[in-house]
């Protein structure tokens, strides 16, 4: 059984969502599982007062502690964010400049560097502060213009960073690992924002949306990520009407066709919604939550897995996946499911169109 799953489940346990603020004092998330939300301004990492010489400073940063040193993951950043009213929601990565917007190329304020990425906008950062107050000059700004698939990134202090989705590439491969330096002691969540993506620092007043980000240390994150092929997701939430939610899920995972089902685990994570599995030597798993069978099609030889959770309570774990409680009709939504079975972690996103009155039902399909 996967370390990662298993403490995953445990920080969703004890959640806070601690969510950004404009206000004087410092926020601390006190677990490492925070909501970061769409209008929280990076460049706030370490001040009192969130600077933004472009008007519309936003919400302050979310903090860590941390030990300089130590190496840093995240293995799960979901949800979607939004630049304006009138522009669509986009990944943990940002979205592709030229879409609506440009490319990032913003410069530094109050001793906190700008950040240059000529390929995307709007994406999950970070910066790391030590005890003082960041003061002019900023460090040198880092360019991740096709060079935000890196493995391993030492940031300097006051540095900000690109995080994205925390893995090598779009929604897979390698988790990547950030190097705490020296003279550190908190780590700050948030975005990059300016008059398309340029210039000064502002105009975060006009973001919506919100991210859910895990943070670990490197050596309780699994090293790579397998491909999890998502053929079909539903969800039915009933605000009406708690512990009637359901979640039915059909996946190919790539399994060797001689892998023995025989007694293995399988853990979930389903846009927050967490379960487990013991499988019997039919390939069958049941338990309160639901039923699960995996089985080799025998047309394809692939392995195919259908799981159904019911009689659970899901809307406030997918509320930041954006399956919330007001009347909405055929919005596309990206739900993101996370699973792990006899060591290997799988990982697939896909998209759905959800619709919902408010106070009765939300379905996703």
């Amino acid at each position: 059984m996967s370390r990662t799953i298993v403490t995953l489940a445990a920080l969703a346990a004890a959640f806070t969502a601690v969510l950004g603020t404009s206000e004087a004092h410092e926020p601390t998330a006190s677990a490492s599982l925070v909501l970061v939300d769409g209008q929280t301004n990076v460049f706030g990492a370490g001040h009192s007062v969130v600077p933004a010489p472009l008007g519309g400073p936003g919400l302050r940063p979310i903090s860590f502690a941390v030990t300089e040193g130590s190496v840093l993951t995240f293995p799960l950043v979901t949800g979607e964010v939004a630049a304006a009213s009138f522009a669509k929601s986009t990944g943990p990565d940002g979205g592709v400049a030229g879409d609506e917007f440009g490319g990032t190329n913003l410069d530094s304020v109050e001793g906190i560097s700008g950040i240059v990425h000529s390929d995307r906008n709007l994406f999950l950062m970070g910066v790391f502060t030590g005890d003082a107050e960041p003061t002019n000059p900023a460090p040198e700004r880092l360019v991740f213009t096709n060079a935000d698939d890196f493995v391993s990134l030492s940031a300097d202090l006051h540095q900000s960073f690109f995080i994205g989705d925390g893995l090598t590439g779009r929604g897979r491969g390698e988790f990547q690992r950030f190097v705490v330096p020296a003279g550190a002691t908190k780590l700050w969540l948030g975005f990059a924002d300016g008059f398309d993506f340029r210039g000064d620092v502002g105009s975060f007043s006009d973001n919506s949306g919100q991210l859910r980000v895990s943070i670990q240390p490197f050596e309780e994150a699994p090293t790579q990520l397998t491909t999890l092929a998502i053929t079909g997701l539903k969800a039915k939430v009933r605000f009406d009407k708690p512990e009637k939610d359901t979640i039915a899920l059909k996946a190919e995972m790539d399994l060797p066709e001689s892998f023995d089902v025989q007694d293995k685990s399988l853990d979930i994570d389903i846009g927050g919604v967490h379960s487990h599995f013991e499988f019997d030597a039919r390939g069958k798993a049941s338990s309160d939550a639901g039923t699960a069978k995996l089985k080799v099609h025998r047309k394809t030889r692939t392995w195919r897995l259908t799981l159904k959770l019911k009689r659970g309570q899901f809307a406030a774990s997918l509320r930041d996946e954006g399956l919330t409680n007001e009347t909405l009709r055929r919005v596309d939504r990206r739900v993101r499911a996370l699973l792990t079975m006899d060591g290997e972690t799988f990982l697939g996103v896909t998209s759905g169109r959800y619709t919902s009155r408010r106070d009765k039902t939300g379905r996703l399909q």
